[in-house]
């Protein structure tokens, strides 16, 4: 995006009314509405976490909304956001999460923004420099600006900063079953993923470069 558009001036409020001017957004993007997605489930999204985020977005100059992302709804909700007119849809969320909004919203949806809220934290990492999710949103809000992301596509399947490939990934079911709290189930994908170890080779090209065989690629 190369056009820019500076934050409206602030109305001038009753010296009665109590209420607080909020701060201008980025002057970098037209940003006159965000979204902030939240999944209580990500590793590093602490149970108050919907609520801080709402407090920190009522301090900036913009119409917000926090929406959660829960169970076998999520994918339902985040396209009924990306369809929605929202300028920025920020995600609270672990990298998986993050690959899934910024994925479904392509080249032709609106600015995604992945905030620190997992395990591992890549991708956002990469981008802000800081695994403090607070800061990170409120360095986006007040001087963000639009920058592409380099990533891949497994069949069909985009993914960005960071992917892990082959038998490796094996292990992930297991690792979200042991988050729901269902041992069993962990126990179950666990046993799978050890059976399973180095047991095939991965094919892959480097931007259209010849095939390649590998055991796992992370």
């Amino acid at each position: 995006m190369t056009d820019t558009l500076g934050a409206p001036p602030e109305k001038q409020l009753p010296e009665d009314s109590g209420a607080t001017e909020r701060r201008p957004m980025t002057c970098h993007a037209p940003i006159k509405r965000v979204v902030v997605l939240v999944n209580p489930m990500s590793g590093g999204v602490g149970a108050n976490a919907a609520a801080e985020a709402q407090d920190l977005m009522a301090g900036f100059a913009c119409e917000s909304e926090v929406v959660l992302l829960e169970g076998e709804d999520m994918a339902r909700t985040i396209d009924k956001v990306l369809s929605g007119d929202a300028d920025l849809v920020v995600v609270l969320a672990g990298d998986g999460t993050a690959r899934a909004v910024a994925s479904r919203a392509g080249p032709d949806g609106p600015l995604v923004a992945p905030l620190p809220g997992g395990t591992m934290n890549m991708l956002p990492k990469a981008l802000y420099g800081t695994t403090d999710w607070k800061k990170a949103l409120s360095v986006i809000l007040e001087d963000g600006e639009p920058q592409y992301v380099s990533g891949g596509e497994v069949d069909g399947n985009a993914f960005y900063c960071a992917a892990i490939l082959g038998a490796p990934a094996l292990w992930a079911p297991a690792r979200e079953a042991l988050r729901g709290g269902e041992l069993k189930l962990a126990m179950t994908h666990a046993r799978r993923a050890w059976r399973r170890a180095f047991s095939g080779r991965i094919r892959f090209d480097l931007d259209g470069g010849p095939h390649q065989r590998a055991e796992a690629w992370c």
